[in-house]
């Protein structure tokens, strides 16, 4: 992965990509210091939604060790309810929830009942769907197989449509 900061006259980020510049994790401070993170369902799940051109002078290479400083920095007060929800969300229970966005780690999961949010694999979920189907506000059902600790998201395994689409 390579890190980046970007700061300009209306505010400051700092992203993690792959090499060919797609986002992973980003953290925006706008002037007024709110702070969105890709990984909060309140931030709307900030990202940008094009790759990150290395060769642009504005975005500064920087090192892993500082991006995850700003990155436990600026979750550090969700930690305690992450480990309440992994502690009450055990491994092999069956959660149910409808499509939020999808990114480069997966599908996003908006699940019932739970603040944080579901991660799917798009490609083993493509398999059992058709791909018209992969799109925000799709409902589907999965098990619960363990937990992205970086971003604080529910991994989720067996996912698939649920038979009726429920609306909220």
């Amino acid at each position: 992965m390579m890190y980046y900061r970007y700061k300009g006259y209306d505010g400051e980020w700092y992203c993690e990509s792959d090499q060919e510049g797609n986002v992973y994790r980003q953290i925006s401070k706008a002037q007024d210091q709110i702070v969105k993170l890709s990984n909060q369902r309140q931030s709307l799940y900030e990202m940008l939604e094009h790759p990150i051109d290395s060769h642009d002078d504005d975005w500064l290479p920087i090192s892993q060790a500082d991006f995850e400083a700003e990155w436990l920095r600026c979750n550090a007060e969700y930690m305690s309810e992450w480990e309440e929800a992994k502690a009450a969300n055990e491994v092999g229970n069956t959660v149910m929830g409808r499509i939020e966005v999808i990114f480069p780690q997966g599908i996003i999961i908006h699940l019932n009942g739970i603040q944080y949010p579901g991660l799917v694999d798009y490609w083993k979920f493509a398999q059992h769907a058709q791909t018209e189907n992969i799109y925000p506000s799709v409902q589907l059902i999965g098990t619960i197989a363990g937990y992205d600790e970086d971003n604080g998201w529910i991994k989720l395994e067996d996912a698939r449509l649920l038979e009726e689409r429920k609306d909220d």
